[in-house]
C-alpha cells in the first residue's frame, strides 16, 4: 500500500489523532511500503519493501530516483552507482578498509588511505603516491622502509627488516629477511634471498636462489639462477651464468654464456655462448662469439674474436686473437697445451708491425746452453725456395704475395730428431722457426773464415 502523507486534515480529534499517528509511523519506517507516499517532498527518502530486498529511493521533486538496494537476508547494502564523484574533497580519506565489492575506483585526483584497499580492479588517472609505505597486492605487507612490492608473496617474509628493495612480480624477494636495497623483477627473481643486499635481478628466475650474495647483477631468464653467494657478479643475456654458486667477480654477457661455470672467478665472457662449458677454470677472457666455448677447467685463457680458441679444453695461458684463431683452420690447433699464441687464421696474408720483436734473451733466464750442433755443411744443404701459399689444400688458388723460404721438411730431414728449426709439434701442419737459423748461419760463417785463414797463409 501506499505510505500516509505529512497533511493532517482540519477536522474532529478522533481523525486528527489518526492523522497524527499515520504521520509518525511513516517518519518512523522511512515511509517503507509497497508504494510510494501519496504526497512527496524534493529530497524526501523512501523503501519499497514489496520483495525481501527493499530498494531506497529519494524523490526529486518529480521523480523517484533509485539510491540503494537492501538485501534483508545477507543484511547488506549496495549503492545503485558505484563510482564515487568526488567534487569539493579533493582528497577523500578512508579511516578504515575499504572493499569494493568488484566494482571499480574512477578518478583523476589522489588516493590516500590509511588502512586496507581490497579490490579487484583499481582505475587511477591520477598518480597514485605512497609515502614511506609499500604498495603489495597480495595482502602480506613488508614491515622495512621504503619497501615496495608488487605480486604474490613478493617481498613475503615475515621478519622482512630490509629497507630500498623493489619486488616485481610472482614470487619475488619472498624470503628476504634483512637484505636492502634489491630490485627484483620477473616471476621468481631473487625468491629466495635472505641477507644478500644491493642485487638486481630482471627476468624469470634472475638469481633465485642468491642468499646472501651482494652486488650481483642479472638480466635474462635464469640467469645467474643458482647462484647461492657469490658477489658481484654480472650476467646478462638468457641463463647466462646459470649455475653458478660462488664464483666471484665474473661477467657474462650474451645468452649462455659461462653458463656451465660454478666456483670459478674473475672471467669475463662477452658474446653468445663464450666460455659455455667453462665449470672451474678461472682468469679467463672470451670476448666474441663461441670464444672460448669448450673451455672446462682452463685458466688465464684470453680468446678475441669470433670462435677464437674454439677448441680449447683444458688448455692454461693461452692467448687466441682473431676469428676462428688458435683452431685446425689457423697457424696452430690450441686444445690442452699451455702458454701458446696464435694470432689469426690461415687465410692471413700479410702480418705488419712497424719496429721488430724485441725477444727476450738474458742469460739468467736461460739454463742447458749448449754450442749449436749445425754450421757449414747444414747451410750448404739447405735449397732456399721461392713460392706462394695455397688458398687451401684442396684450393691450389695461390693466396698472398710470392714468399723466399725453405721447405719444411728439407729442413726437418737435415735436424733429425729434437728438431729445433722446424716445430713437428703438429706433424701435419709443419712449422718454420727463422730466428733460430741464424746461430746455424754464424756458425757458417765462423767456419768459412777459418778455411779463409788456412787458404791465406798456404
Amino acid at each position: 500500500m501506499s505510505q500516509h502523507d505529512y497533511s493532517i486534515a482540519n477536522q474532529g480529534f478522533p481523525a486528527t489523532r489518526s492523522d497524527i499517528n499515520n504521520v509518525l509511523s511513516a517518519i518512523s519506517t522511512n515511509n517503507s511500503g509497497t508504494a510510494a507516499p501519496s504526497s512527496q517532498f524534493a529530497g524526501q527518502f523512501w523503501i519499497d519493501t514489496t520483495s525481501s530486498t527493499w530498494t531506497l529511493y529519494i524523490h526529486d521533486g518529480s521523480d523517484d530516483i533509485q539510491f540503494a538496494t537492501i538485501d534483508t537476508s545477507a543484511n547488506t547494502v549496495n549503492f545503485t552507482d558505484s563510482a564515487l564523484d568526488v567534487v569539493t574533497d579533493t582528497t577523500p580519506q578512508l579511516g578504515g578498509d575499504l572493499n569494493l565489492n568488484s566494482n571499480d575506483i574512477t578518478g583523476t585526483g589522489n588516493i590516500n588511505n590509511v588502512g586496507t584497499i581490497t579490490t579487484d580492479g583499481l582505475t587511477v588517472a591520477g598518480n597514485v603516491s605512497v609515502d614511506g609505505g609499500s604498495i603489495k597486492l597480495d595482502g602480506n605487507y613488508p614491515t622495512g622502509t621504503a619497501n615496495v612490492a608488487l605480486g604474490n608473496a613478493a617481498l613475503g617474509s615475515g621478519s622482512l627488516s630490509g629497507d630500498f628493495n623493489t619486488a616485481v612480480g610472482d614470487v619475488v624477494l619472498t624470503n628476504n629477511t634483512s637484505g636492502h636495497r634489491n630490485v627484483a623483477i620477473g616471476y621468481n627473481a631473487l625468491t629466495t634471498n635472505t641477507t644478500g643486499y644491493c642485487n638486481n635481478a630482471i627476468g624469470q628466475s634472475a638469481l633465485k636462489d642468491n642468499t646472501t650474495g651482494i652486488n650481483n647483477v642479472a638480466v635474462g631468464t635464469c640467469a645467474l639462477k643458482i647462484n647461492t653467494t657469490g658477489g658481484s657478479n654480472t650476467a646478462v643475456g638468457k641463463d647466462s651464468l646459470k649455475v653458478n654458486t660462488t664464483g666471484a667477480e665474473n661477467v657474462a654477457v650474451g645468452a649462455l654464456a659461462l653458463d656451465a661455470n660454478t666456483t670459478a672467478s674473475e672471467i669475463t665472457a662477452i658474446g653468445y655462448a663464450a666460455l659455455t662449458a667453462n665449470t672451474t677454470g678461472y682468469n679467463n677472457t672470451a670476448i666474441g662469439r663461441c670464444s672460448l666455448t669448450i673451455n672446462t677447467t682452463g685458466f688465464g685463457n684470453t680468446g678475441l674474436g669470433n670462435n677464437a680458441g674454439m677448441d680449447v679444453t683444458t688448455g692454461d695461458n693461452n692467448v687466441l686473437v682473431g676469428y676462428n684463431s688458435g683452431r685446425t683452420s689457423s697457424p696452430f690447433n690450441v686444445t690442452t697445451q699451455d702458454g701458446r699464441m696464435v694470432l689469426g687464421n690461415n687465410t692471413i696474408t700479410n702480418a705488419y708491425v712497424r719496429v721488430a720483436w724485441t725477444v727476450t734473451s738474458d742469460q739468467r733466464d736461460k739454463m742447458n746452453i749448449e754450442s749449436v750442433p749445425h754450421g757449414l755443411d747444414f747451410i750448404n744443404k739447405l735449397n732456399p725456395i721461392k713460392y706462394n701459399f695455397k688458398k687451401s689444400r684442396e684450393d691450389d688458388t695461390p693466396h698472398g704475395n710470392a714468399r723466399y723460404g725453405f721447405k719444411a721438411q728439407d729442413i726437418l730431414a737435415l735436424e733429425g730428431d729434437n728438431p729445433v728449426i722446424i716445430d713437428d709439434e703438429q706433424p701435419d701442419h709443419l712449422k718454420y722457426n727463422g730466428e733460430a737459423l741464424v746461430p746455424v748461419l754464424v756458425n757458417a760463417i765462423k767456419e768459412l773464415k777459418t778455411e779463409i785463414e788456412l787458404l791465406k797463409n798456404k
